[in-house]
């Protein structure tokens, strides 16, 4: 499987079924070979397709997916672009980059994407290897869907769709006062056998350490910081602390590989420094997310996770 093809079964599984745009020779390489349930409407110039997808998107409540033809194209859907946000309309806006092999030489019709975008998006991002295509497109979907919905920007380097690639990871994100959401975390708790508690800086800023407690008293579970933790999540001298997780791939496997479950709550997962290969979870460790960040939960490797009030879900735990 390739980029392209982990793209095209990405959107077979959010539901995904058409491609507003004006293509370029940058975006051609995406367009190769477009599956059967993919439709590509067709527009003359980038603001007319933005538009189409605005309304699209408006009328259905479903995100529309926007391919746009580098910076010239980006700049020709600004003002449409401007309208969408404030329309709140849930885009995924795609716009392809110049070859990164000579991007540096700032060839013919390269430019600062993410800059142009960022004034009038929710959130712009320029993906810097091949391999995170898929997470990339996730978490923008992830981000125009949560409210305030509204646009959001990708920035594809045109030499990265043949890239091989591992079929697309989606994630399930919830409102923690949705049924399926805390639910799931109370099941996924109650029947781990060696579940770990790992509370970061949210915590602490939401007023939940005596809720952090409680639950892990409840549980009685191992207690840990999350890597480079701003600000106490946990009594660091309770019995159950086992002190603060290291920012480097190796240690948090050689921490967690000893749990089945690991809540995270109150924190990004995981925050790293040195880069090291490999997942940010040992295999066949289960994880959840309680965050009231909505980036952060769009953009972890969980399974699961609850986006809301801090204090109010460990409460309910």
């Amino acid at each position: 499987m390739n980029i392209r093809e982990a793209t095209f079964e990405w959107m077979r599984a959010r539901g995904i079924r058409y491609i507003f745009g004006n293509p370029g020779s940058t975006e051609l390489p995406f367009l190769v070979n477009l599956p059967d349930g993919v439709r590509y409407v067709l527009a003359l110039q980038e603001s007319i397709a933005l538009a189409m997808a605005d309304g699209y998107a408006q009328a259905s409540g479903q995100p529309a997916l926007i391919n746009l033809h580098v910076a010239p194209g980006l700049g020709n859907a600004m003002g449409v672009l401007f309208t969408a946000l404030k329309n709140r309309a849930p885009l995924i806006v795609t716009c392809g980059q110049q070859d990164t092999r000579h991007i540096f030489h700032e060839p013919l019709l390269s430019g600062d994407l993410v800059g142009m975008a960022r004034p009038v998006t929710k959130w712009a991002y320029e993906v810097k290897h091949a391999a995170d295509v898929p997470d990339a497109l996730e978490q923008a979907y992830h981000l125009a869907m949560t409210p305030p919905r509204g646009p959001v920007f990708v920035s594809i380097p045109m030499n990265f769709w043949d890239a091989p690639a591992e079929p697309p990871r989606l994630k399930t994100l919830h409102a923690p006062d949705a049924p399926q959401g805390l639910d799931a975390v109370v099941d996924a708790l109650a029947s781990a056998q060696k579940p770990a508690l790992v509370c970061g800086a949210g915590v602490g800023g939401a007023g939940a350490i005596a809720e952090a407690v409680a639950l892990a008293e409840k549980l009685g579970c191992a207690v840990y910081h999350a890597p480079l933790n701003a600000r106490m999540g946990f009594p660091t001298r309770h019995p159950l602390y086992e002190g603060m997780l290291l920012p480097a791939t190796p240690r948090l496997m050689q921490a967690l590989s000893q749990h089945d479950f690991v809540l995270v709550v109150g924190a990004p997962v995981f925050l790293l420094y040195p880069y090291f290969p490999g997942g940010m979870l040992p295999p066949g460790v289960r994880a959840m997310l309680i965050t009231d960040d909505p980036q952060e939960a769009s953009r972890a490797p969980v399974e699961r996770a609850c986006v809301g009030d801090i204090r109010l879900s460990l409460i309910h735990l």
